[in-house]
């Protein structure tokens, strides 16, 4: 078969690509239309949406109830759960803490009974005065500091003075309305205390450095580091029993050093305590032979 002059097979146009065509152009003026559309009517759907909001708002709310329920009574019975363990631990703390203070209150009382059985008395000792520190000397040789009470408020000379940590010094020269204390560390300080474990009488001495030393121990007295360090109540100027320090340290000379209790720097409010020592038979004695007349002699006759 023989084709017409001047035409070729591949010069005819197939349908279904044509349609093809068509179809896309269709498309891209619907998808035209319809972004038209949208931008035209922004405002019908924006409120189309808020009205779907609206509709579904009271429904999810109700669906989300169960949820909430469900998580609040979840929560409720862990809090009740962490509830209920503090209060079996609380139960037992505070049944510890009734033994405790039954066996302290019952310590207390086999302490008096045992105090009056052997006629021991509490050291008679009174405070005086509480003041605070108005001055610190903070010399190279002196180590005493000024506080604001003197005569006015009962304080004398030789007094004891105390913090809440231990003893501090003793009372050297007062004022009408001011004194100065001698702190435990100045060179010229020499008090009688003795070590708590065995009640050996000592002196501790100053030596103008933060740990004073002890003095006098019997030769053949062993002292070790920790050892506690009280008060004597010889002398009649410190109450006995007080809280001096404790042994830190001995040098291979034999030097003792104590660490005071009492923070002697940075004093802030310290006490003033008397102490009223019972006088030595002797003392006694001679105070009543100075209150009565003496008898005169008697002479034998010739």
């Amino acid at each position: 078969m023989k084709l017409p002059k001047g035409k070729t097979f591949g010069a005819h146009k197939h349908p279904f690509k044509v349609g093809r065509k068509v179809t896309a152009f269709l498309f891209i003026v619907l998808a035209l239309f319809l972004l038209l559309i949208g931008k035209s009517q922004f405002s019908v759907v924006e409120s189309a949406r808020a009205r779907l909001g609206d509709f579904f708002a009271p429904i999810l709310n109700i669906l989300s109830q169960p949820v909430v329920a469900v998580n609040t009574a979840l929560q409720w019975g862990e809090d009740l759960s962490v509830a209920f363990n503090q209060n079996i631990t609380l139960r037992e703390e505070n049944q510890k803490l009734r033994a405790e203070v039954a066996e302290a209150s019952q310590y207390r009382i086999d302490n008096q009974r045992l105090k009056q059985l052997l006629k021991v008395h509490e050291s008679d000792h009174r405070l005086v005065a509480t003041s605070s520190v108005v001055a610190d000397s903070g010399g190279s040789f002196v180590r005493s500091v000024l506080i604001a009470a003197g005569r006015n408020k009962g304080v004398e000379k030789g007094h004891a003075v105390i913090n809440e940590m231990g003893v501090v010094g003793h009372v050297i020269n007062v004022g009408r309305t001011s004194a100065r204390v001698l702190l435990l560390t100045d060179l010229n300080s020499h008090i009688p205390v003795k070590l708590a474990s065995t009640g050996e009488n000592v002196i501790l001495a100053g030596d103008n450095s933060s740990r004073p030393k002890l003095l006098y121990l019997p030769l053949e007295r062993r002292v070790v580091a920790g050892e506690k360090v009280i008060t004597s109540g010889q002398g009649g100027v410190f109450p006995p029993n007080l809280q001096v320090g404790e042994v830190e340290e001995i040098d291979a000379e034999g030097h003792i050093y104590v660490k005071l209790n009492a923070r002697l720097y940075g004093l802030n409010y310290v006490s003033v305590v008397s102490y009223d020592s019972a006088l030595l038979p002797e003392q006694n004695q001679s105070s009543q032979e100075v209150g009565s007349p003496k008898r005169p002699d008697v002479v034998a006759g010739d």
